[in-house]
């Protein structure tokens, strides 16, 4: 138990070393508001579900290019054309796991954009509490993004 644990929190250091560069927070941020929005155009579970794990795919992939970065740039030891073209791949990935995940949400949630600002005033009046954890949620992800150290951990 006490070796899970320590997973857990090595783990956890990962994810805070991920979040001090600015790509982790902007996706998460992005993920997160296309999560809110399938639940607020009350989409199916499955739905809401597919638009989770599409966001939540890209944030892993993210995490894994910065690692790829990280381990390149200490492999080089300086700037050398193999460790360039090893993150680029690794940034490639992240990109195509963001077009389908675009994809998916478009596919889900374009029909439905016209009616966010309806949908936003109906989430107000009949569930006050629920508009509030959304903006909770919201808030969240904006102070973690403002409060993240800055440096290394998905920058070049």
């Amino acid at each position: 138990m006490r070796r899970t644990l320590r997973s857990f929190a090595f783990a956890g250091r990962g994810l805070a070393l991920a979040f001090r560069g600015p790509n982790l927070r902007l996706q998460s941020a992005v993920g997160y508001a296309a999560c809110a929005l399938a639940w607020l155009e009350g989409l199916g579970p499955e739905a809401v579900a597919l638009v989770a794990l599409a966001a939540g795919l890209v944030l892993a992939f993210e995490v894994v290019n910065t690692s790829v970065e990280e381990l390149a740039d200490l492999a080089a030891g300086g700037w050398r054309p193999e460790a360039a073209r090893a993150k680029d791949l690794a940034a490639g990935a992240v990109l195509v796991a963001a077009a389908a995940a675009f994809a998916a949400g478009l596919a889900l949630l374009g029909p439905r954009l016209g009616r966010v600002p309806g949908a936003l005033a109906q989430l107000l009046s009949a569930s006050p509490g629920g508009f509030a954890a959304l903006v909770a949620g919201w808030l969240l992800l904006v102070g973690l993004w403002l409060t993240a150290p800055r440096g290394k951990g998905g920058d070049r």
